[in-house]
């Protein structure tokens, strides 16, 4: 019997965009909540209404010269006529200003998780953003930064013990990294747990989210990142999780997708080997092989290109 692999084929365009082979549910609503008829699935928690779907990164500060929520809405039209499904929004809260790279400031480096960049817009701008693409079938995810925060975040004066910190005591940036912007949470503290899942279901419930893409998944310690993801399936069944790496393991941990970085991902891959004559149609076989050999046949795998455009920095 052959597996059914959900394969996601994608290009680089602004973002990334993914494809999957096969349909399941054609009829689901975006923005329905009522899960009455829908199957969630126990290993992953994945549900029907992802299927078949393509997934569109969006950098909004980038996007359009204007750089806002507005603005990117006058492209929904546009991208609904490509097949969009799902777009993938990076992050759009408010960006540090204590040891901000460049001028602008990096994405990734939160300083409220519930607020908003007002350079993109308002709250209200963001909830009419997802209405319009919800009204043409389409559905949205958040970026979503569990493992570090900017260090101006109002949590390092509200709940310093929710960080680490080094031998004198002092914040610090995730070990191992060069991110110089940003500061590691703790992710031991069960205090941080209850508010990153309060922060989450405020996206997913005030302004009708459907999930999330968690990035850095794996600096963030796999206990807290499963019981965060059993909370929020908890608050809303049909959520949709993607975890920013690679391997089997994502989906015990709760996620219903990770990325598919063997064949082209952060300057590698064997798309990458391909082009470079050091691999051919046999290695590309081998590798959609082991995605079939690997994976149980209910785990999403985005086996397409993976692009990442964090945009200038200023």
């Amino acid at each position: 019997m052959v597996k059914r692999l959900p394969v996601f084929l994608s290009i680089l365009l602004l973002g990334a965009f993914f494809l999957s082979c096969d349909v399941n549910d054609p009829e689901s609503t975006p923005g329905d909540n009522d899960n009455d008829d829908i199957e969630v699935v126990e290993r992953g928690g994945h549900t029907d209404w992802s299927y078949n779907l393509s997934m569109y990164e969006v950098n909004i500060r980038q996007y359009t010269p204007e750089g806002t929520f507005a603005a990117f809405e006058e492209h929904l039209d546009r991208l609904e006529e490509m097949g969009i499904g799902i777009l993938w929004i990076m992050p759009i809260h408010p960006i540090g200003e204590e040891n901000r790279l460049e001028t602008l400031g990096s994405y990734y480096s939160v300083k409220d998780y519930r607020g908003v960049n007002p350079e993109f817009g308002t709250h209200e701008d963001f909830e009419s953003l997802v209405e319009k693409a919800h009204s043409r079938g389409m559905y949205v995810i958040l970026d979503w930064v569990p493992n570090h925060t900017a260090w101006d975040n109002y949590l390092t004066e509200e709940n310093p013990h929710w960080y680490e910190t080094d031998s004198d005591g002092n914040f610090m940036s995730p070990p191992g990294t060069n991110w110089s912007d940003v500061i590691q949470l703790d992710h031991s503290e069960q205090g941080l747990q209850d508010y990153m899942v309060e922060a989450m279901e405020f996206w997913v419930e005030d302004y009708g989210v459907d999930g999330f893409r968690v990035d850095a998944a794996s600096f963030v310690d796999d206990d807290f990142q499963e019981n965060v993801n059993n909370r929020l399936r908890a608050i809303r069944p049909d959520i949709f999780l993607l975890a920013e790496d690679d391997g089997p393991k994502w989906y015990d941990v709760g996620y219903d997708m990770s990325h598919g970085w063997g064949l082209y991902g952060f300057g590698h891959g064997v798309l990458i080997d391909i082009a470079d004559g050091n691999a051919g149609a046999n290695e590309l076989y081998s590798y959609y092989q082991d995605q079939v050999d690997s994976y149980p046949e209910e785990n999403y795998r985005p086996t397409g290109l993976y692009g990442r455009c964090d945009g200038v920095l200023g």
